[in-house]
């Protein structure tokens, strides 16, 4: 479990449950209190449904990031991150490329703190941003001015499990497209987003755990996330559900009609 130096930082979370660290146990991480514990595994069956999930998101981002790296990407922005994983970006950047540098980015000031903690000394590449995704420029400019991303050189996307937690209204669509016309050419583009009904009959009891007390989730089919790669090209075999064994340039996908919609769909993008 994660115990801050700063004693008053432990009690002020304390009455506080947090969607980053009930991530992070569910994944099998450390970094979490009882009480963020006690909400994961209120139902059983739902934890093990969204565990699930989480895993299927991991291993695509793990794939997302070396298919970056093995494009000559070098920088990677990781959008609604939460706490860095383990066996997540830093740790593949860390294994096949020392150099590549990664910026997180989360809305939480305590996931934001407690995730430079994490990192530890490795803050000459990693570094951790507060602030609104959505907003480009609350990323770009600071992380411009810090000298952490460099815009005329391709940058690495990752989005992974942010949109289907912004409604409508948040430009859950259109921030990607954004961030896209922005980029160098040869920046790659990585989400994930749930589908509707993505725990089946336990959707509805899954979500908070998705979400985190007081969020909400917002499924979207197929042709709605394709929405969010406009400005890239798509690398085949598209947008798939990740509930199927896949593994992009490994393994062909199983078959999936374009109106079957299952669980976790997921998407790369390349800008040409």
């Amino acid at each position: 479990m994660y115990t801050s130096p700063d004693r008053a930082t432990d009690q002020n979370d304390a009455d506080m449950v947090c969607a980053a660290r009930v991530h992070d146990y569910l994944r099998g991480g450390g970094h979490s209190f009882s009480f963020d514990r006690l909400y994961a595994e209120a139902d059983p069956e739902v934890a093990g449904i969204v565990r699930g999930i989480l895993r299927r998101e991991h291993e695509f981002l793990n794939l997302a990031v070396q298919f970056m790296l093995d494009r000559g990407i070098r920088q990677f922005l990781d959008l609604g991150s939460g706490l860095p994983a383990k066996g997540g970006v830093l740790d593949v950047t860390a294994q096949h490329c020392p150099e590549a540098r990664v910026v997180h980015v989360d809305t939480d000031p305590a996931v934001v703190e407690h995730g430079r903690l994490i990192v530890g000394g490795q803050h000459e590449r990693a570094h951790f941003l507060l602030a609104d995704a959505t907003r480009l420029d609350r990323v770009l400019v600071p992380a411009i001015m810090e000298g952490t991303l460099e815009l005329h050189r391709p940058i690495g996307v990752l989005a992974i499990g942010l949109a289907h937690l912004l409604e409508p209204a948040a430009r859950a669509l259109s921030f990607l497209p954004s961030y896209g016309a922005m980029l160098a050419s040869g920046s790659a583009l990585a989400v994930t987003h749930l589908a509707p009904w993505f725990a089946g009959r336990l959707t509805a009891e899954a979500a908070p755990l998705i979400a985190g007390p007081g969020g909400s989730v917002h499924p979207r089919r197929r042709r709605k996330v394709a929405l969010m790669f406009e400005g890239f090209d798509l690398v085949e075999p598209g947008i798939i559900s990740l509930s199927h064994q896949w593994a992009w340039g490994l393994r062909a996908p199983d078959p999936q009609p374009e109106n079957v919609d299952t669980t976790l769909l997921a998407g790369l993008g390349i800008k040409p």
